[in-house]
């Protein structure tokens, strides 16, 4: 079985400053990908960005790994109804504002 992840230990900083956590191996992609998403997701939710499911669904875009039962439909909804590139201004902002936070590694919640 294939791991992903890096064991960092003991703590570091990262170059903003921030003490980056003891990271875990992630058994699969999905499991690498959860966290990010559900941090996203609570970030747009705090800003009081709205996220359509589909939105919510085209974080777990994958060419190549693991990705959601229904993606081709996901996307092609996706493709049909929405901007590409207002999507990736749009989560690249709550990204941007997950970072500027203190504890502000991406995948740490607040």
């Amino acid at each position: 079985m294939q791991l992903i992840g890096v064991n960092v230990s003991p703590p570091t900083i990262c170059k903003r400053g921030c003490t980056l956590a003891i990271m875990n191996r992630f058994q699969t992609v999905r499991d690498a990908k959860e966290p990010l998403v559900r941090r996203i997701v609570r970030q747009a939710h705090q800003d009081g960005v709205p996220l359509s499911d589909a939105e919510r669904d085209m974080m777990y875009l994958s060419e190549t790994d693991w990705t959601l039962p229904n993606m081709m439909a996901v996307r092609q909804n996706f493709d049909q109804n929405y901007d590409q590139d207002e999507y990736e201004s749009k989560i690249g902002q709550i990204i941007q504002r997950i970072r500027n936070q203190p504890q502000g590694c991406l995948g740490r919640a607040p």
